[in-house]
Order: structure tokens, then sequence, then C-alpha cells
């Protein structure tokens, strides 16, 4: 791979120069103008900063659940107990 190549560079290149017109972006255009048309958004370089943050939040999102059950808590814990000594500080 060249120096300046791949994915994240192109996306780079999509969000500083307001498009990139090469052969490696114009078959994402029906992908850029359908989520421009679904989302209402007026230019492709805010659907693809949306898109970018979008895609960011939901790999965080899975991480977080992904965690799910592997959380173990002391068995003498009271949670309702605990949760009324940090109300009543407030």
């Amino acid at each position: 791979m060249a120096k300046h190549s791949g994915p994240l560079y192109i996306m780079c290149k999509i969000y500083t120069s307001g498009g990139y017109h090469g052969d490696k972006f114009s078959f994402r255009r029906r992908l850029v103008n359908q989520a421009m048309k679904i989302g209402r958004i007026g230019t492709k370089r805010e659907t693809v900063t949306i898109a970018l943050k979008e895609f960011i939040e939901r790999r965080r999102q899975k991480k977080i659940l992904d965690l799910m059950g592997t959380i173990t808590f002391r068995d003498d814990w009271d949670y309702k107990k605990d949760r009324s000594c940090r109300e009543s500080s407030r």
C-alpha cells in the first residue's frame, strides 16, 4: 500500500477538500446521495461527517454491549442502599 492511499486517507480527503473525485470514491456516490436523501442533509461533506460520527458511536456502543455479563459484583453489595446514600448526600 502506498503511503497516501487507503480508506482513512480517502475519508480525510473527502472531509478536508469537500469531495474526492477519484475512482475510489465514484462508486460510493450512490451511497452518499442516498444518505443525503434519507437524512435530509444538504451537503456531501456534512453527510460524510455525520456518517462517520454515527459509525464511531455505534462501535463504542458495541464495545459497551460486549461487556454485558462480564462484570461481577460483590455478593453483599446492596445497590438500593448505595443509591439512597448517594441521593441523600445531594
